[in-house]
């Protein structure tokens, strides 16, 4: 970090239905070249997408037994998947 400069911001808001909105956004997070990560996370599970890992998705199925519990990478470049083209 140069100098007394500050480069980290944080803000939460709440959707209409609802739902919690969180943001963090900083140039000096260590170890990170591009990680604008999306999660969308609900009682049900989760699923998260990372600009470092563009080909994958992450999924935590809430529904699976506790001894299985975790989250599961998906590759996304497969011709089955439906979005592969865009």
């Amino acid at each position: 970090m140069v100098g007394d400069l500050d480069d980290a911001t944080a803000f939460t808001g709440q959707l209409s239905g609802g739902g919690l909105v969180v943001v963090e956004a900083t140039r000096f997070a260590t170890g990170r070249k591009n990680a604008m990560r999306i999660e969308v996370s609900g009682s049900r599970g989760s699923l998260a997408f990372d600009f470092e890992t563009m080909n994958e998705l992450l999924l935590y199925d809430a529904a699976r037994p506790e001894t299985e519990a975790g989250f599961r990478r998906i590759l996304v470049t497969e011709p089955a998947h439906p979005y592969l083209g865009a």
